[in-house]
């Protein structure tokens, strides 16, 4: 009597076709993602770029004479920058903050003063508008005409600038009531930057702003001395930006004006 087994054959034409289509797509979708990126970075790099910022910032001085990042608010605003070359650029940023701190006799010796911001003596905080305009060095070639891998580097920035707040205002011994006030500062700065593609930035900057005044905590120590001052603030933000009005290429332009002069002739 014969008997009849039934034989599974494994469905291996099925899977291989699979994973080709994934392996398929795959490189499809790898191949685009090289090519705009080295269309995107080949093409005229861009003269300006502006963009929002957001982050955080906080307060260094009398009552926090060193330690970075202490009762830390948001930050936020914006920044415009020119490109002269691929080592240097122009900057004005805007900038909007909180500052705050804590009197605290034990760790500065600082008695609380009375008449602080919020009615409490033993503490203070205050929004502040910055305003500064900065020279960028970056130490990388970046965004280099004919170097198309000139995508990323660190830089410093330095310049100066004003910040706005309000001020209590006094004459003798009578208070003329809180009026905006603005002080110079000057914003030192470190930070990176990569280009994702021909228009768009993104970067990360950590900024410290020297003022010169001594009563943005509402302590002062000696009569706001101009040389003799301990406030500063600093803000960390992540900003992205967006380029515009290409700059244009020495040699190309040569060239032009090369066979426009033999047309000429």
């Amino acid at each position: 009597m014969a008997v009849e087994k039934n034989i599974i054959v494994p469905n291996t034409l099925n899977s291989e076709n699979r994973n080709c289509k994934q392996r398929f797509f795959a490189l499809l979708v790898l191949s685009l993602f090289v090519f705009f990126s080295f269309e995107n970075k080949l093409e005229a790099q861009m003269k300006i770029d502006f963009g929002p910022l957001a982050g955080t910032s906080y307060y260094m001085g009398d009552l926090n004479p060193g330690v970075p990042f202490v009762e830390t608010r948001p930050a936020f605003g914006g920044l415009a920058r020119y490109v002269i070359s691929d080592r240097l650029a122009l900057k004005g940023t805007i900038t909007y903050g909180e500052i705050s701190g804590t009197y605290d006799p034990d760790k500065t010796g600082i008695l609380p003063v009375t008449g602080t911001v919020n009615g409490n003596a033993g503490y203070f905080r205050r929004s502040l508008l910055s305003l500064d305009f900065t020279g960028e060095v970056n130490l990388f070639s970046y965004d280099h005409k004919f170097i198309a891998s000139t995508v990323f580097t660190p830089y410093v920035s330095f310049g100066a600038g004003t910040v706005g707040y309000n001020r209590q205002e006094t004459s003798g011994n009578d208070s003329e009531g809180v009026k905006p006030y603005f002080a110079l500062s000057l914003p030192m700065g470190i930070g990176v930057k990569y280009k994702i593609n021909k228009r768009l930035r993104i970067g990360a900057e950590w900024t410290f702003y020297k003022l010169f005044v001594d009563d943005i905590d509402n302590y002062d120590s000696i009569g706001n001395a101009l040389t003799h001052n301990n406030d500063w603030f600093s803000v960390f933000k992540i900003y992205i930006t967006f380029g515009f009005l290409r700059r244009k290429s020495e040699c190309f332009g040569m060239y032009a004006r090369t066979n426009e002069d033999r047309r000429n002739r």
